[in-house]
């Protein structure tokens, strides 16, 4: 259950902040799931307010013939944590900021959990786990045959999602979305896909001290554990705390 402060924020508990705990989330309506593919039958949850103005996007959207897709909403600690072991481990690929694989052989602890970084969140800190945060995908090119990889050079000029790109970059405000990864600022890596709802996830993202960070992270099933913990004050400030400024994006329109 929700608490607020003095101020009318939302106080989140731990395992809300860190995707152990969904109970104050819905699901998203079918209208935000797109067309018919590998997604569109997945349950995906959101902040209630945020799904709001998910749908007040997609209304704009529909109305520019800029109509999109959710391809992600939430996604909880575990499921984190999978993607994260499984790129440790060298199961799943890990790519560099040219797109290109990385040979994670050799490598020490912390060079592989930054180079995964690049792309993936931390299990625990991902903005995924607060139902603030979606990755989005146009509708006209997946009805054209493309199959979404959520890649940099798609939203290129001359990439397919290039045109609603554009689009993203002058609505967005105006429904109190940004884009926290619009440019690369030396730690995640460009991700125009990827939008929060500020009113919300600037909150959030003030009450996930390292502190609190450290009680998850402390956790014998996550690959490279020992290693993240020594070296959170690192990691949060490149990764996790080093965002584009809403402000910014607010401001511009």
């Amino acid at each position: 259950m929700l608490d607020s402060n003095a101020s009318g924020s939302e106080i989140f508990t731990l395992e809300q902040l860190t995707g152990q705990n969904d109970s104050h989330l819905i699901r998203l309506p079918a209208s935000l799931l797109g067309v018919e593919n590998d997604h569109s039958n997945k349950k995906l949850l959101g902040h209630p307010k945020a799904v709001q103005a998910l749908l007040e996007l997609q209304a704009m959207a529909e109305k520019d013939q800029q109509t999109f897709q959710v391809i992600s909403g939430y996604r909880s600690y575990e499921q984190q944590r999978n993607i994260w072991n499984r790129k440790f481990t060298g199961e799943l690929a890990i790519l560099n900021a040219k797109e290109q694989l990385v040979d994670i052989l050799g490598l020490e602890p912390l060079k592989i959990i930054e180079s995964i970084m690049l792309y993936s969140a931390l299990p625990g800190a991902s903005r995924h786990h607060w139902g603030t945060d979606f990755d989005i995908f146009p509708v006209s090119a997946i009805k054209a045959g493309h199959k979404a990889q959520l890649l940099e050079s798609e939203f290129s000029t001359s990439g397919v999602a290039g045109e609603f790109n554009q689009w993203m970059s002058e609505k967005l405000s105006l429904v109190s979305f940004f884009r926290p990864y619009e440019q690369f600022q030396g730690g995640i890596a460009c991700e125009p896909w990827h939008i929060s709802y500020y009113p919300l996830a600037n909150a959030i993202l003030e009450q996930l001290h390292k502190e609190k960070l450290l009680k998850v992270l402390n956790d014998s099933d996550l690959a490279g554990s020992k290693s993240i913990c020594a070296n959170i004050e690192l990691l949060y400030e490149k990764y996790i705390s080093n965002i584009c400024s809403s402000e910014s994006s607010h401001t511009s329109q």
